[in-house]
């Protein structure tokens, strides 16, 4: 597509899809738009992502694609705590869900990323009345995250949570705390082979509580 503009013809600029998503993203917090809106342009985005990650970091992406999936996860973070304040569940559920899944689809191996999308994703479902599906998402937290009870760097080649004392590495602790806390309190007392009574303490101190 060409446009007339100053005497030049120049190719006119196609939005892409996490541009209609910032700019649906941006009205409703702004005031001047719907969630509704903004949670579909965002899912588009994310959906779009998620299926051209394909299995990151396993397996290598494009630049842009990283840099798109960050930008939905950063949008459906904002969408979360608004919906959050004004009270709308169902919807936070829902943008929850879409930051969640940015998150994973291309920071899978930054656990302060995925923790507290994570966690706030179960926290929906919980406040939503279905434990079953929360604790399912504790679960995977506490699977994913035991152990950085320890206080040590986190496992796993590519993570970057750093040691005890980094403030990204006490995010990821926090999320597991919190996973370990809220399983309990639903009446959880293991995750397969893992004490969570046992898993509380160690967080406790790792995060010098």
């Amino acid at each position: 597509m060409w446009k007339w503009l100053g005497g030049k013809t120049r190719k006119a600029t196609v939005p892409s899809d996490v541009d209609r998503a910032r700019a649906a993203v941006g009205a409703f917090l702004e005031g001047r738009g719907e969630a509704a809106v903004a949670l579909e342009r965002l899912q588009e985005s994310v959906v779009r992502v998620w299926r051209e990650a394909d299995g990151y970091p396993a397996r290598p992406i494009r630049a842009d694609v990283w840099i798109d999936g960050a930008a939905c996860a950063t949008m459906g973070h904002a969408l979360t705590r608004r919906l959050r304040a004004d009270g709308a569940l169902e919807d936070e559920t829902a943008a929850s869900a879409l930051w969640a899944q940015a998150t994973l689809a291309v920071c899978s191996h930054y656990r302060h990323l995925v923790g507290p999308a994570m966690v706030a994703h179960a926290d929906c479902h919980e406040r939503r009345g279905d434990p079953e599906r929360a604790a399912d998402l504790y679960r995977a937290v506490v699977r994913d995250f035991a152990d950085l009870a320890d206080g040590g760097e986190g496992g796993g080649a590519g993570d970057e949570d750093g040691g005890a004392g980094d403030e990204d590495g006490r995010t990821a602790r926090e999320a597991l705390a919190t996973a370990v806390d809220r399983l309990r309190a639903l009446g959880v007392p293991t995750v397969d082979d893992i004490d969570l009574a046992e898993l509380a303490a160690r967080a406790a101190r790792a995060l010098g509580r």
